[in-house]
């Protein structure tokens, strides 16, 4: 079992000793392969929305070769942990700059059926939201689930009490048995709605046969109501946003 660490912060404090924590939980639970990317050692210029990745493919990026790396081990695992403090009530910039670059993946969701965690501490606010936009941002990337843990920090240095403790320890259980396990989990109807509309989008580039419609075609998703089988109602709601999506799209061109 192999997890990409994807870390936001700069400092190794609180945030960093939640992962370590859930990293020492994993590895109670069996054999696992950790590869840490730290996204402020990263020689990665801002992302300067020139549309190569969405259009040409994401060799094309004018910054391909920073972010190469990063890619391959992100798709070579079978899961990813996302963590970040909190900067001004969200992820740190740094972090965000790596998504920004990523941003192809919601077309072309490379780590679909995969697993995740996202993490998040402060000593005020924003937590919560600063997992919950990881969450979401490792869910359009395919994941099927994606547990959460947001810590709000009382002090200057965190003290992981048994209580929080208990709970990493469960997060690690669920995970590693995912993962071990093959598990796969019926969609959320928004997670089933990103499927169906970037199914739509790729269909669409079919004529001029787009990297997104080849990503899709290649990998049969285009047939498909979900990554995996799924059934009754929610293949049938798949279905009807698909068909939604497709004449919206093709009435507006």
């Amino acid at each position: 079992m192999k997890l990409v660490i994807l870390y936001g912060g700069v400092r190794k404090k609180n945030t960093y000793k939640l992962v370590e924590t859930l990293k020492e939980e994993l590895l109670a639970c069996g054999p696992v392969e950790f590869s840490e990317i730290r996204a402020h050692d990263l020689p990665l210029p801002y992302c300067n929305s020139c549309y190569s990745c969405f259009f040409e493919g994401e060799s094309d990026c004018p910054h391909a070769e920073i972010l190469k790396p990063v890619l391959e081990e992100i798709i070579g695992s079978d899961g990813v942990i996302m963590a970040s403090p909190v900067y001004s009530l969200q992820i740190s910039a740094a972090l965000k700059n790596i998504i920004d670059h990523l941003s192809f993946v919601v077309h072309r969701p490379v780590m679909a059926n995969k697993k995740g965690v996202a993490i998040s501490s402060t000593a005020g606010a924003g937590h919560k939201k600063a997992t919950s936009y990881m969450k979401e941002i490792l869910h359009l990337w395919g994941m099927d689930k994606v547990y959460s843990l947001p810590v709000r920090v009382a002090a200057h240095e965190l003290e992981i009490g048994k209580g929080l403790q208990k709970k990493i320890k469960r997060i690690a259980g669920r995970l590693y048995d995912d993962i071990a396990g093959r598990k796969m989990y019926n969609p959320s109807l928004k997670n089933l709605f990103y499927f169906s509309i970037w199914k739509a989008v790729a269909e669409m580039g079919k004529e001029e046969g787009t990297v997104d419609y080849i990503y899709w075609r290649d990998r049969g998703w285009l047939k498909e109501d979900y990554f995996h089988p799924i059934g009754f109602p929610k293949n049938k709601i798949g279905r009807l946003v698909y068909k939604m999506t497709g004449f919206g799209m093709r009435k507006k061109g």
